[in-house]
């Protein structure tokens, strides 16, 4: 029994550090109107862009899936490469969250 438990750990630890692995190497770095969500957080955490413009979100992270919640819109459950857009049409300070990752935030500011 214990040799079990001690295998279980070991593998859901090899799993765990699997994935942030390939999570940091298999995809580029955010870029423009792009946030991505990767190791349970979104990147860049605050993006700055101009009326009209439109925000792609992109999942990142493996075996888990994210969603974008903001003040009266959000996006379906993303799994991995899943993406989800929206264009912010007036000014002003936008947050959003991921419902299944309390500590998961991120800012729009629309100037």
């Amino acid at each position: 029994m214990k040799k079990t438990i001690l295998f279980v750990v070991a593998v859901l630890v090899i799993a765990v550090v699997a994935v942030f692995a390939f999570s940091a190497i298999s995809w580029p770095k955010s870029s423009g109107n792009q946030v991505d969500l990767q190791f349970f957080s979104f990147h860049p955490g605050t993006l700055t862009v101009s009326v009209g413009t439109t925000v792609t979100w992109t999942d990142r992270d493996w075996l888990v899936s994210h969603n974008i919640i903001g003040d009266g819109w959000s996006s379906p459950n993303l799994g991995h490469g899943g993406t989800f857009s929206y264009t912010f049409t007036q000014a002003g300070t936008y947050t959003y969250r991921c419902s299944h990752h309390f500590w998961m935030k991120g800012k729009i500011i629309v100037q």
